[in-house]
């Protein structure tokens, strides 16, 4: 019981900057500590606001007399609290939370009789308050009363009583520690000591704090020994690592060694190993029995050689050996693979037992622990790493080859036997990334066996049916015959819904039968399933290849709505994949490619360079970074990615087409030429290559091989009018403007209005003589094109001297819109006006042109012309210079 404080204490600084708070300030503050379980602090703030030997400060809020109480409570300062309480009780009454308060105060007072009198009324039925999980101030104090009802009846002598009331809490509420210590209490003054034991077992089993229980539990069966059993050929790489790992735990290692030429055996005795040797015999069980046989611990404990015990869990593992009534202990083994860190899969395994139990192995490859049916077994939250994955191929080759044989053995004797069928599909599935058709043809046979030759019902045979139904659904998938995986990942989750391996399988079985809507629905079944397991709750031993695979389910709903253009949920799937795993295959590749979409090059360039940071081979991020680099300027950095891209892939058709347009674009057209050939190589029916090539041609004057591109490309595309035009200009740079103008023609039969064409077809018959064609070409270009000087200027030319001075002073006068200073053209028009007979608009004309220019000698020519004829002319009297 706390002390009395003697007269009035000095308060310190921080209490006094509390009593300058607002009420409500203070409030807030102390419930936000007490909140936060920092009892003292929400103390302080109760007292700045209310002295129990000094009331002068203002009426006080009684939500926060009450946090004071319980807060006095929680630090042990009881006498204080019931102060608290008093003062609360006159104020307002005492509701049923402080009720809950006065009788935990009755109990550390000792006053046993007033507790249970208290308590009971608030208590009843037990049942409901141990079940309470409300998150408020009173829920664990609901707990604590419980055990001061039960303890108070004890300290009275009414066992039965507190037997009662503790037995009708646990089975209410089984993972509460302190029900289970105060119990072991009340049965071992009883002198019921099997009913103590068996409570500090069953509470070692439930309870997530198990401290207390522990320390009964050590009381009970001490520090039992342990013997670590193993069987090893050739071993001397991995093994120093797994007995390290077992060092702070194991007090004997038996090793029987099969064999070995390497230096394992040197190795297992510097760790203080019996090395016993025993030739090979293809026979798993049998040598790993004849290491049980040599060992003298409490406890067996089985590793292999490529395996190690995590040692964050050695503490756990050694609490559960004191579990009295367990036999039997269950741990995860994880199956890591070696060159990239990952964990592949996840399996609970029987990995200790009592060796009173005297069990024995069976099964000459995969061998099984024969337990008594009806032994309970421990699941215990320690980990093995298993790194028999991702080791020297040829290693595991013979591996794989030896493992097959003997279960080949095994079926010659026995056909249908489930487990050997099932560990025959199991290493054909792994055998191979992407089995091809013949082996899932094989699995499915081996596997359907295993499902005909066991029940789902059996409790030794549940896992091995649901894990065949699995290997099955793989198969099937790909093979591609997606209906049947989805039947049988059913059948499979109708036995178990929770089983995540099938339920994964069905996401990818959907998304690859293009059944998007399912496979989103499947894949967030699967995540929902996947967060909320626990590998340590696993009782079933299943070998969970998805126990966690929540970054590829978010993945594959990334890919999925990439394809359906839904890029923005895209983006957010992928981004949630990265809260899983940083580095999950090409996420930020794909990432990049729709910030590339989205025009957002700065963001799609960060997203490429992380995911070359991890994978220097990753393509589509080259192929981006060549891009965005090409539009950016950077010509050097773009092609270095091209090259880059080409060391991996030779006849990449993006880098080469890339490499291509850097070289245009440089205007290198002899390496241009090469990276063209080289694509072609690669895809001769590349037409727009062919045509790039065509135009690259053209540029270095080779008019003749570009017209045999063309032809090439015309017989593939007869009604392409741009590559009859291209084929034309060919025939004009080569002067032969009949072939020239036969392109042209068929060009324009195609599309009339190609303005191209309509200019070149006129320029040709301009080449040939032919002006009175030319000049019809030419007009219906300009039609098209007012803009181009050059050709109207030619037109008007044309149409004067075909006599057609209408028209010539029409194209004229479009001239002088782009130059209406141009005396040169002012003449001409005059000219035009002169043949026309319009000689007072001819006169004026030349004197315009005379203004611009006082030199310019035609204009002066033709006044003077006009002049000595006396100003009569006709249309065609005066010869225009």
């Amino acid at each position: 019981m706390a002390k009395k404080s003697s007269g009035k204490q000095r308060r310190p600084k921080e209490v006094v900057a509390q009593k300058a708070m607002s009420l409500d300030a203070s409030l807030d503050q102390s419930r936000a500590y007490f909140a936060n379980g920092d009892y003292a602090a929400a103390l302080g703030v109760a007292r700045s606001r209310y002295e129990l030997n000094d009331r002068t400060t203002e009426a006080t809020n009684p939500e926060l007399v009450q946090i004071g109480a319980w807060s006095a409570y929680r630090v042990g300062n009881f006498a204080e609290a019931d102060k608290f309480l008093v003062d609360l009780g006159n104020t307002r009454g005492l509701g049923e939370d402080d009720a809950l308060l006065k009788g935990l105060l009755h109990y550390e007072f000792r006053e046993f009789g007033e507790c249970i009198r208290t308590a009971e009324p608030l208590l009843m039925p037990l049942s409901e308050t141990a079940r309470n999980e409300n998150n408020g101030m009173t829920t664990k104090a609901q707990l604590d009363l419980i055990s001061c009802l039960a303890m108070s009846y004890y300290n009275l002598g009414e066992l039965e009583s507190a037997v009662n009331v503790l037995e009708e809490a646990i089975s209410a509420r089984d993972d509460h520690d302190e029900f289970y210590v105060n119990l072991a209490t009340v049965k071992g003054r009883l002198g019921d000591e099997e009913g103590r034991r068996k409570v500090i077992s069953d509470g070692l089993v439930r309870c997530g704090n198990k401290r207390e229980l522990d320390i009964l539990a050590r009381d009970l069966v001490g520090n039992e020994t342990i013997s670590l059993c193993m069987i090893v050929k050739n071993e001397e790489a991995l093994l120093g690592q797994c007995l390290t790992s077992a060092r702070g735990l194991v007090n004997e290692i038996i090793v029987v060694d099969t064999g070995s030429t390497d230096g394992t055996v040197a190795i297992a005795e510097q760790f203080g190993a019996r090395v016993y040797h025993h030739p090979w015999q293809n026979d798993f069980s049998l040598h790993r029995n004849q290491s049980l046989e040599y060992a003298t611990g409490d406890w067996i404990l089985i590793l292999d050689a490529d395996e190690e015990l995590r040692q964050e869990d050695i503490a756990k593992l050694k609490q559960a050996t004191r579990v009295p009534d367990m036999n039997v202990l269950s741990l995860s083994v994880h199956n890591k693979h070696v060159a990239s860190g990952e964990i592949t899969s996840f399996l609970p395994s029987v990995r200790m037992w009592r060796r009173k139990l005297n069990v024995r192995y069976e099964g000459i490859v995969h061998n099984e622990l024969r337990l008594p049916v009806d032994e309970p077994i421990l699941r215990v939250d320690a980990g093995i790493i298993h790194y028999g994955y991702g080791l020297d191929w040829e290693l595991m080759k013979k591996k794989i080859a030896r493992s097959k044989a003997l279960l080949h053995k095994q079926l010659e004797e026995n056909p249908n036997n489930y487990f050997a069928n099932f560990n025959l599909a199991q290493i054909l599935r792994g055998e191979h990334k992407m089995p091809p058709p013949e082996v899932c043809r094989e699995i499915i046979e081996h596997a359907g066996r295993a499902v005909r030759n066991s029940s789902s019902e059996a409790p030794g045979q549940r896992h091995i049916h649901l894990m065949a139904l699995d290997q099955i659904v793989s198969a099937y998938f790909h093979l591609g015959e997606y209906k049947r995986a989805e039947e049988t990942a059913k059948q499979a989750l109708e036995i178990d819904p929770n089983y995540l391996d099938p339920m994964f399988q069905l996401g990818h079985v959907y998304a690859a039968s293009r059944d998007f809507a399912r496979a989103i629905k499947a894949y967030e079944k699967y995540i929902a399933a996947a967060d909320d397991y626990n590998p340590g709750n696993e009782i079933t031993s299943f070998i969970l290849i998805h126990s966690h695979d929540q970054a590829a389910a978010y993945f594959s709903l990334g890919l999925i709505h990439e394809e359906m253009k839904m890029d923005e949920k895209a983006e957010l799937y992928f981004k949630r994949v990265l809260e899983y795993k940083s580095n999950h295959l090409d996420v930020y590749a794909h990432l990049a490619v729709l910030r590339f979409r989205q025009g957002d090059y700065d963001g799609a360039e960060s997203y490429a360079e992380r995911q070359l940071s991890s994978d220097r081979s990753d393509i589509t991020a080259h192929v981006l970074l060549a891009k965005i680099k090409q539009r950016a300027g950077q010509a050097v950095s773009s092609r270095k990615h091209c090259l880059e891209i080409l060391a991996i892939d030779a006849n990449h058709i993006q880098a080469l087409e890339t490499l291509i347009s850097l070289e245009r674009e440089a205007g290198n057209a002899r390496e241009a030429l090469v990276r063209i050939d080289q694509l072609l190589a690669v895809d001769p029916t590349n037409f727009a290559t062919l045509n790039q090539k065509a135009e690259v041609l053209i540029g270095q004057g080779q008019f003749d091989r570009a017209t045999e591109i063309y032809s090439h490309l015309l017989a593939a595309f007869p009604n392409d009018a741009e590559l009859w035009n291209n084929a034309g200009n060919c025939y004009f740079r080569m002067s032969d403007y009949q072939e020239a103008i036969r392109h042209y023609s068929n060009a324009l039969a195609i599309d009339a209005q190609l303005v191209p064409a309509l200019r070149n077809i006129g320029l040709s018959y301009f080449k040939l003589g032919d002006n009175a064609n030319a000049a019809v070409k030419l007009s219906n270009y300009i039609d098209y094109a007012a803009e181009d000087f050059d050709v109207t200027y030619l037109v008007a030319r044309l149409w004067f001297d075909l006599s057609n001075y209408s028209d010539a002073l029409r194209y004229v006068e479009k001239c002088l819109l782009v130059h209406p200073r141009s005396p040169e053209l002012v003449g001409f028009l005059a000219d035009c006006y002169l043949k026309l007979g319009h000689i007072d608009s001819a006169k004026v004309g030349y004197e315009r042109a005379l203004m611009m220019n006082p030199d310019f000698a035609p204009a002066q020519h033709m006044l003077d012309e006009i002049e000595k004829l006396g100003g009569k002319v006709t249309k065609v009297g005066v010869k225009v210079q």
